[in-house]
């Protein structure tokens, strides 16, 4: 398998030109992907704090998501949640 990744504060990328996150992240904060080009996120991730994806083009979220805090869906073409995510807080934003 791959190295796991691990940060263990806030990984803020909001308005960066980042596309994609490497396999085995695990962020025990918040990860805030805000206004970024990213397309898909990494299976497994794990997120301590809360995930935003606003205003990016992510269609679909990965099996295995783990999210601790809230998860911010506004301003996705996001429609649909994979069975096995976990959110400790609130799904804000989805339209389903």
């Amino acid at each position: 398998g791959k190295t796991p990744i691990v940060i263990a504060g806030n990984l803020n990328l909001e308005g960066t030109p980042i596309r994609e996150l490497p396999e085995g992240l695990s962020v025990g904060g918040d990860l805030i992907l805000y206004d970024t080009q990213i397309r898909e996120l990494p299976e497994g991730l794990s997120v301590g704090g809360g995930l935003s994806l606003y205003g990016t083009p992510i269609r679909e979220l990965p099996d295995g998501l783990s999210v601790g805090g809230d998860l911010y869906l506004s301003g996705t073409p996001i429609r649909e949640l994979p069975p096995d995510l976990k959110v400790g807080g609130k799904i804000l934003g989805f339209k389903s």
